[in-house]
């Protein structure tokens, strides 16, 4: 396959890997992995973790370091400090390892395009293969069905019954498509090379939509404003105004801090939901914060159409999973208002099916776009125009 690849050409290869994997007698998703990486185990073999000081494996991270012999946490940028009893090292440290340990095996944690290009370079240098975070997910027995790490079964219902595929507006979204279906079965980043743009370009440089300087954002999922910045960049920081939800107290804080004076900005410290109430809510900090039934504090949540945003242009949903009810609390806004749609579609496993069907059940007239901006699963949005 190469990157013109065309759709069918796509969507044969996730039949033949979806069918390898219905006739092995062993339902084992590794099978699924292309050659250099299948057969890799992290039992009985020192582990490094390139990325280690990313903020939203650190769950998994804590997992390997206290179930592995995990030798090196590697972060340059977190050179010195400690972390589960042990010292994050940086490259040299990494690559004495390295030589010292010919049977190592890193596992990449961080996500960003920099950070993963740097690390498997630095990897490749020192002979040393790697696993992404969600291989060694797989080798842990970790995938969830709740979240969107590669289940074989949804990948199955993606591929063969979702009716909202021709509702597509160009052959690059069907490709992303089942690129991302590929990518979720085998864990390659080589399907995601085909089709991703960079990072910076998510939710407002994607080029589906012109931007005015007369918009009116809901930006759902504010965090810090690290959108509101990236909007800034694309409307040359005009704007008519800016509706920023953020359920997270630390992140709204900081939003606050650092738009402090803007007279056209609106921060309601609370999540988008389908309705106005209060839910629980995982907060550690990071920004994996979360609206969860494990979460040991409530936020209050408010659906859209509960604010009287009479003539929103365009709403941007990075929630956490939490789209879809988000989109049903602003049903009627939606309606009303017409505005453009960037969501985000990777928090849950089937959201690549739920997100596209709930849109156009509130308003049919719409167009789809599917675009994907990181070298992993995560950051791929759904436009509606």
């Amino acid at each position: 396959m190469t990157s013109a690849c065309t759709v069918d050409e796509l969507k044969a290869e996730v039949d033949r890997l979806l069918d390898r994997y219905e006739r092995a007698e062993i339902k084992d998703g590794r099978l699924l992995e292309p050659p250099e990486t299948r057969d890799i185990a992290l039992e009985g073999r020192p582990v490094a973790l390139l990325g280690a000081g990313a903020a939203f494996p650190q769950e998994f991270v804590r997992h390997l370091v206290e179930r592995h012999h995990v030798v090196a946490l590697v972060d340059n940028v977190r050179i010195g400090e400690a972390r589960y009893e042990r010292e994050f090292v940086g490259d040299a440290a990494f690559l004495d390892v390295a030589h010292r340990a010919p049977d190592l095996v890193a596992v990449m944690c961080c996500a960003s395009d920099g950070a993963v290009a740097h690390f498997a370079a630095l990897a490749a240098r020192a002979g040393v293969p790697v696993l992404s975070l969600f291989q060694a997910m797989r080798r842990e027995g970790l995938l969830s069905h709740g979240r969107a790490h590669g289940v074989v079964e949804t990948i199955e219902t993606l591929a063969h019954a979702n009716p909202h595929l021709d509702r597509f507006a160009d052959e690059l979204s069907l490709r992303t498509y089942y690129c991302l279906l590929l990518h979720r079965l085998s864990w390659s980043r080589h399907w995601l090379d085909m089709v991703r743009f960079h990072y910076d370009e998510m939710y407002f440089g994607s080029g589906i939509f012109p931007l005015s300087h007369s918009e009116i954002l809901v930006d759902g999922g504010a965090f810090d404003g690290d959108s509101i910045r990236a909007f800034d960049r694309f409307t040359g920081g005009e704007a008519t105004h800016i509706h920023a939800f953020e359920p997270d107290g630390q992140s709204a804080a900081a939003l606050r801090h650092n738009f402090a004076g803007r007279s056209n900005l609106t921060l309601v410290e609370a999540g988008l939901w389908s309705e106005t109430t209060r839910l629980s809510f995982r907060s550690d900090g990071s920004l994996g914060s979360n609206l969860s039934t494990a979460g040991t504090i409530t936020v209050p949540v408010v659906a859209l159409d509960d604010r009287g945003i009479d003539d929103a242009t365009l709403i941007k949903l990075d929630i956490e999973g939490a789209e879809v009810p988000a989109l049903n609390g602003a049903r009627d806004t939606i309606r009303r208002c017409a505005p453009k749609l960037a969501v985000c579609a990777y928090h849950l496993a089937d959201d690549l099916l739920q997100i596209p069907r709930t849109i156009l059940a509130i308003r049919p007239e719409y167009r789809l776009f599917l675009r994907h901006y990181s070298p992993w699963m995560t950051d791929t949005v759904v436009y509606a125009v």
